[in-house]
């Protein structure tokens, strides 16, 4: 049996997929909850809200995942992180999608601080519901692709091609 059929035939336990993304599947239900609020930042970003990443990998992570329009990275450049916030002060709102670590949350909560003094509506709570569904099994947007690659074709649903992008 491949690792396909063994994808494809199970509902709960799937000894392949088990072993590649360190022993936690989701449940049915919270993998909706996850495509769910991955089609709402799509849908978030195709109406022209931003998307801020810490760095290049995270901003591969979400190409993956069909984001396909405008996503900042902290990391992309030699000016401190106040003076890319002020960059992005014309903008009504962005996506803060830090990592779901304790550095991503700290960045997290100054990006939102300092965003909200210039004018710019912070949305954190597409992050902080993906950070509360994956719990310690994805604690970065980089992994978020590859994590859910590897969850039982059965339990994902209709938008299964965009993860073997």
């Amino acid at each position: 049996m491949t690792a396909v059929q063994a994808n494809a035939s199970c509902e709960i336990f799937c000894y392949t997929c088990n072993k590649q993304n360190g022993g936690r599947l989701l449940t049915k239900e919270t993998l909706e909850q996850v495509e769910g609020l991955l089609d709402e930042l799509r849908e978030c970003s195709s109406d022209g809200v931003p998307i801020l990443v810490e760095g290049v990998d995270d901003e591969r992570a979400l190409r993956k995942l069909d984001v396909k329009e405008k996503i900042f990275r902290i990391s992309s450049g030699s000016k401190t992180l106040l003076n890319f916030l002020e960059n992005l002060a014309g903008f009504e709102q962005i996506i803060i999608l830090t990592d779901f670590d304790r550095t991503g949350d700290k960045l997290a909560k100054f990006c939102a601080e300092h965003l909200k003094r210039l004018g710019v509506e912070p949305i954190t709570d597409i992050r902080e519901k993906l950070k509360a569904l994956l719990r310690k099994d994805v604690k970065d947007i980089q992994g978020l692709a590859g994590f859910l690659r590897h969850q039982p074709l059965v339990q994902r649903g209709v938008k299964t091609d965009l993860l073997t992008k």
